[in-house]
């Protein structure tokens, strides 16, 4: 606690936030730049039409090809008779405690992986 205070009084109690902020973007490289320019570039949701399937296309668990979902929508489909996200589905499939994962590694559409066609629909802007 008192190396707080002595911090804090070494600053005269001001934010000084946009001071190390503002050095720590002139340290940075052209390439660090870009990098981060580049992570902060979101790519769309996952839509099964955009992405060349229709409504009543089946994927397979990669893990399991016993199990199958159909498309009901752009965003949803149907496992055991009940609409819900790839996403959702994907994290209790695999046992996760999360509300959703990434789906696009754990499933297959006529046998090729749904990142792959993600990738395809929507690639990177260099």
């Amino acid at each position: 606690m008192e190396q707080a205070k002595a911090i804090l009084e070494l600053f005269h109690h001001t934010d000084v936030t946009e001071e190390v902020s503002d050095e720590i973007e002139s340290d940075l490289t052209d390439d660090d730049k870009a990098a981060s320019a580049k992570a902060q570039i979101h790519r769309p949701p996952l839509n099964f039409y955009e992405m060349g399937m229709q409504k009543g296309d089946v994927l397979q668990w990669k893990d399991d090809p016993t199990i199958t979902v159909t498309i009901v929508s752009e965003r949803r489909i149907s496992y055991e008779g009940e609409e819900t996200s790839i996403s959702s589905l994907s994290a209790k499939l695999k046992g996760y405690k999360v509300k959703h994962i990434a789906p696009g590694a754990h499933w297959l559409y006529k046998e090729k992986l749904l990142s792959d066609i993600y990738d395809e629909a929507y690639p990177f802007e260099e």
